[in-house]
């Protein structure tokens, strides 16, 4: 009878350590195929949010500590890459890996919460509006007919 209250301990005291880890894992860290079904569409445009306010406060403090970009944002919305700089090049998408050098501006750059759609993308877009020159990020991917943007000030 005591064997059996201690697999039965040990099984809870498993299954919550693991809910612990899960929980203190980077949303990053976690396999990116089961976020979609852990999260409703409105939950993962919040992330989406979320990640467009991240990316804009950063490009906000790089601008401010160094007064430009180190890199020409185009008019025409282009993906930001989610890989090493030499990668994003080959595949002509947006570089904001100098965001994360130092960990000043981000620890890592946001990747949207269904994955990515190409090769190296995190399935958010970067332009520059030439009306007003600001940098505008979006997530094309939005659900719901969600249209998501935000920019710099």
């Amino acid at each position: 009878m005591k064997n059996k209250y201690v697999l039965i301990g040990t099984i809870v005291l498993l299954a919550g350590g693991a809910i612990y880890v899960q929980h203190k894992l980077p949303r990053t860290a976690m396999s990116v195929a089961s976020l979609p079904t852990a999260a409703t569409p409105d939950s993962r445009n919040q992330i989406r949010k979320d990640d467009l306010s991240k990316l804009t406060s950063a490009l906000n403090g790089y601008i401010a500590d160094h007064g430009s970009l180190p890199i020409k944002i185009a008019a025409t919305p282009k993906a930001i890459c989610s890989s090493i700089s030499a990668t994003c090049t080959r595949a002509k998408l947006v570089d904001l890996n100098f965001l994360t050098a130092s960990g000043t501006y981000l620890t890592s750059l946001p990747s949207d919460p269904v994955g990515v759609h190409s090769q190296y993308s995190s399935g958010f877009l970067i332009a520059k509006d030439p009306a007003t020159g600001k940098i505008v990020v979006s997530a094309p991917n939005a659900e719901l007919g969600a249209v998501l943007s935000a920019s710099t000030r």
